[in-house]
Order: structure tokens, then sequence, then C-alpha cells
């Protein structure tokens, strides 16, 4: 047999790259992709002004029924002695022995 015919190792197509360059190539990719999309975050949510803009705050739901009832418990809530009770009946409920 001649030394033609012997198997031998195969040689690397010229245009291989190595496996680090491949994974360089790949994390700029993806850092470029990254930042472009901050990018159009940050630009795109300066156009439109103040956060409440963007999502306004919603006016308070009142009650069609029992309004009355409402306005009675809202006014009872609001006062400071039924603040003080409220207080006392919480601290009281959560207590280290």
């Amino acid at each position: 047999m001649s030394t033609k015919d012997k198997p031998g190792p195969l040689s690397e197509p010229a245009s291989a790259q190595s496996p680090l360059r491949n994974s360089k190539t790949t994390a700029f990719v993806v850092f470029l992709v990254i930042l472009s999309l901050l990018a159009w975050h940050i630009f795109d949510y300066r156009d439109h002004g103040p956060i409440n803009d963007v999502c306004p705050q919603v006016s308070e739901l009142l009650p069609g029924k029992n309004y009355e009832l409402w306005d009675s418990l809202s006014n009872t809530y609001s006062t400071d002695s039924f603040k003080l009770k409220a207080i006392n009946w919480l601290s009281g409920a959560v207590q280290v022995p």
C-alpha cells in the first residue's frame, strides 16, 4: 500500500472559524441587540412626557347603590377616634408573648 492510499488526518477547511472567535462574535451581536433595545425603550418613553400622562390615575369609583351607606362609613372611618380605635385593635392583635 502506498502512502497516498493510507488514511491520514483530515485537513480543516480554509473557512472554518475557531470556536472562541465565534462566541465573541455572538456575544458582540447580542450586546448590540440589547443596547439598541434599551436605546429604543429610553427614547420611546421620553417622547411621551411624564409617566402620569402614560398611565393616568383612575378616578375614585362611587357606588350607585348604597351610596348613603358608603358616605356614612367614609365619614366614620375618617374620624380621629375611629383611627385610634383601629390602631388599638391592630396593635392588640399582633403581640409577641
